[in-house]
């Protein structure tokens, strides 16, 4: 890592034009835990080129290691912006998303990510994880088992749980889950006999 950091600050040096290269020192640096480093690396690629999606996404993961759920969005969603197709753009924006009470919106991009790269186990571990807190048995089943079918062989412990996890949630919707489909009137039942008992 820090070869390939010295590498990248000589490239910039070089080429202090190249949007690219400011790209990967600010991914370099994150990696290695300089977190102004990385900002300033990221802010001077957009500066040069803010049509690029890579580097709005580097800023989001930033902003995400900050907890800064609102900014975090606002980068994924640059960074989808420029493109659409960005799968890493929809799976790092659902924790921000769920953290500001977004959880519909999280779901929706994880699954538009699904059908995108449905080979891609991450993305269905995440939207597994995200029914799972949801309270989702379905849901999170489904998505779970297709995780551990894609998934490498060192992940699938990890999946194994989060599968015992789902399994224990109860067989109905939650409220939440109603409200994340758009099924208002479903969750309001739920919601008012919740509120009877």
């Amino acid at each position: 890592l820090a070869e390939a950091i010295a590498s990248a600050r000589e490239l910039v040096r070089r080429a202090p034009e190249d949007s690219y290269a400011w790209t990967q020192l600010g991914r370099l640096l994150l990696e290695s835990g300089d977190k102004d480093g990385a900002k300033n690396a990221t802010n001077r690629s957009l500066a040069l080129d803010p049509t690029r999606s890579a580097p709005w996404n580097n800023l989001g993961l930033m902003l995400k290691r900050e907890e800064k759920w609102h900014e975090a969005v606002e980068a994924f969603d640059h960074a989808l912006d420029c493109d659409p197709q960005n799968t890493g753009a929809m799976l790092n924006a659902a924790e921000p998303l769920r953290r500001l009470g977004m959880a519909g919106e999280a779901v929706r991009r994880l699954r538009r990510a699904s059908e995108i790269a449905p080979d891609k186990f991450g993305i269905w571990t995440n939207l597994g994880q995200l029914y799972v807190d949801l309270h989702e048995r379905v849901g999170a089943l489904e998505c779970l088992h297709k995780a551990r079918g894609v998934a490498p062989a060192s992940y699938r412990a990890q999946i194994e749980e989060l599968i015992r996890d789902a399994e224990k949630l109860p067989a109905g919707a939650s409220a939440e889950a109603l409200l994340t489909r758009g099924r208002t009137a479903d969750a309001k039942v739920l919601l008012q006999q919740a509120v009877k008992q």
